[in-house]
This record gives structure tokens, sequence and C-alpha cells, in this order.
């Protein structure tokens, strides 16, 4: 889950989001909508492959997945 400002490493055309793109082909990428809206971007500006998740979305990846890796 890209959040705060990982959410730019999820855009198009650039060149995190070109690496990225390359992953989404096996694994699943997800990318908290209300950051990237608050950096003034839309789900359409996101790598294709790439799941826009709400807060809910976000609570339920909690939930699901038990590994949890972040880098502050």
């Amino acid at each position: 889950l890209l959040m705060e400002d990982a959410v730019y490493g999820a855009l198009k055309e650039t060149a995190a989001g070109t690496m990225l793109s390359k992953t989404t082909k096996d694994k699943r990428i997800y990318v908290l909508g209300p950051d990237l809206a608050a950096r003034g971007f839309t789900p359409e500006e996101v790598v294709p492959g790439v799941e826009v998740v709400d807060y809910g979305g976000f609570v339920d990846l909690a939930v699901k997945y038990h590994h949890v890796q972040a880098w502050v």
C-alpha cells in the first residue's frame, strides 16, 4: 500500500511508475486514494494494475495481510 508521499511512485509517466508497472504483472499493489487526492491526482493518473483503495480498503488490507513493512 502506497500512502502519503509514496503515492507519487504510482503515477503514470514517472520513472517510479514505469518500474512499478512491471511489478503489477505478478504482485498486487495498492495506493491510498485520499492521499492521492490530497496531492491533486486522480485514479486515472495511476499506473494500470495498481488498485486505488479508500480508508475502508486500507483497514481491509491491514486485516488480510499480517506482514507489514514500513520505511519512515
